[in-house]
Formats: C-alpha cells, sequence, structure tokens
C-alpha cells in the first residue's frame, strides 16, 4: 500500500474512528505515534519515518505532530467529539466559499445546518451567486 493509501487510512483513524485499529484520542484529538504507528503496523508495512513523510507532504495539511513528535492529531474535520483548540475569532462581515453553482444547495445544508468541528452556527446569514465569467 503506498503512502496516499495509508494517508486516508491515517484519517479514518485520527477524525473518525481510532477503535479501527485499537487506540484512543484524548480530549484534544492526540493520539500516541507509537500506538498509531503499531496498529497501521498490524496491517500495512509502516514506521515512523513514512509518518513523518505524510505529515510534511500532506498538501491539505491534515496533521500535526506535538513538539517532541509523541503526539499526532488531525487538524480538522472530526466526527467525532474533540476540541482542536482553535482560537476563537469574529467571523468576516463577508465570507466568501468559492464553489461550483450545482453544489451550492449541497454545501448551504452541510456547512450551516450541520455541525462543523462541534461548532454549531446561529446566526442568521444571506446567501446570494457571485459569477465569473470567462
Amino acid at each position: 500500500m503506498g503512502l496516499n493509501e495509508i494517508s486516508k487510512f491515517i484519517v479514518l483513524i485520527l477524525r473518525h474512528k481510532p477503535e479501527t485499529i485499537g487506540i484512543t484520542l484524548d480530549e484534544h484529538g492526540w493520539a500516541n505515534v507509537d500506538d498509531l504507528i503499531a496498529g497501521i503496523s498490524k496491517e500495512y508495512d509502516f514506521n515512523m519515518e513514512m509518518l513523518e513523510e505524510i505529515v510534511a507532504t500532506d498538501n491539505k495539511q491534515r496533521y500535526s505532530f506535538n513538539e517532541d513528535k509523541t503526539l499526532i492529531r488531525a487538524n480538522q474535520g472530526h466526527s467525532i467529539p474533540v476540541d482542536v483548540e482553535l482560537e476563537k475569532a469574529a467571523p468576516p462581515d463577508i465570507l466568501y466559499h468559492g464553489t461550483w453553482l450545482t453544489s451550492v444547495h449541497f454545501y448551504m445544508y452541510r456547512v450551516f445546518y450541520k455541525a462543523i468541528l462541534g461548532i454549531f452556527i446561529y446566526e442568521p446569514y444571506h446567501f446570494c451567486a457571485a459569477y465569473h465569467e470567462t
């Protein structure tokens, strides 16, 4: 299995189902690196160097190590309750989200009516479409 496939497996473990390999996350989503490697190694050839490469080269920056690389967590996108210690900030007056016009209804439902990272949005929002002709 290649690093891309293992990265997807790590997403499953750190965002959704740590029990898949018999590990637990703390309240902030951190997992013990040695436990993660041992759990993945039961299924695939995997080691610390591979994990470091996945974290360093992930184009979406999905993962973070702590300072001494003994803990790892997914930075966002959890379906399980964790506090990833994000700094609270006031939303901008206008928030843009680029998407295909055909996907607007999907995002209106998913983003504004469902929980994202355990945060519910209660403020009234107005939707409008902006078009860019090429």
